[in-house]
């Protein structure tokens, strides 16, 4: 299931679609159909959230950033902290 949404350390185009559609679709049905303010306020919030966590992840995508998993500079520094390590003793 997860191999659908994330590949690769970044999100697939399909799962970038499905937050767009889901977060327009939070947006439209908090202000349409929800009559409680608060309510209308949390919809809305997670609707506007999942759309930044589309355009975030689909700008990733094109830059060829990984957003999850172990990345090159991770382990860069995981090296340079070993080194500074040995010469202090």
């Amino acid at each position: 299931m997860i191999k659908i949404f994330i590949v690769k350390g970044s999100f697939t185009g399909f799962a970038i679609g499905a937050l767009l559609v889901v977060g327009v679709l939070l947006i439209f049905g908090s202000l349409e159909w929800i009559g409680n303010y608060y309510f209308r306020i949390l919809g809305y919030s997670l609707g506007m959230t999942a759309l930044a966590g589309a355009g975030y992840g689909g700008r990733a995508k094109a830059l060829g950033l990984r957003s999850f998993g172990q990345s090159e500079w991770r382990s860069a520094k995981s090296t340079y902290e070993s080194r500074s390590e040995q010469r202090i003793e």
